[in-house]
């Protein structure tokens, strides 16, 4: 069954059921889904919460979103208010987030970082690869890497 002049990022609910030649009526059910743009998934804004030991980022794109179970996420640690010589933030580190630390929620892309990862005081950037999440048209996202995703603590408490 393919719907057609449906109109973008709108919930649509399909009820079916079956009619033998006899004229038996099957029990009936029901879809609900999102319509997308048919594009790819595009962030469209950040956010991050501390709760319980975690740094967790959230990424919202622009279509619901979930994981596709390729691609990776990355945490890069830099010295705040601390710059080379040519200007650029010093790096303390950079951590592969594990697998188990990624998540999707509706539009959100979950990245979090555990205590055990985190400096108290640096500059937090995210990263993430092509293809970590897909809409419900199945298209996947571009790769983030500009490190704009950022945040900036005294620690956890």
């Amino acid at each position: 069954l393919e719907l057609t002049g449906l109109t973008p990022f709108t919930e649509y609910t399909v009820y079916a059921a079956a009619i033998s030649p006899m004229g038996v009526v099957s029990e009936g059910a029901e879809a609900t889904a999102k319509t997308t743009d048919g594009t790819e998934p595009v962030p469209t804004s950040f956010d991050f919460a501390e709760a319980d030991d975690v740094l967790t980022f959230a990424i919202s794109f622009n279509d619901p979103v979930s994981l596709t179970g390729n691609g990776s996420a990355k945490a890069w640690f830099y010295a705040e208010n601390y710059y080379d010589e040519s200007g650029m933030m010093i790096l303390y580190k950079e951590i592969d987030i594990p697998a188990a630390n990624i998540a999707t929620s509706g539009n959100n892309l979950l990245v979090a970082v555990p205590e055990s990862e985190y400096i108290p005081g640096a500059y937090v950037a995210i990263t993430y690869s092509a293809g970590i999440v897909k809409n419900g048209a199945g298209a996947t996202n571009a790769a983030y890497e500009s490190h704009a995703i950022g945040y900036d603590s005294t620690g956890f408490s």
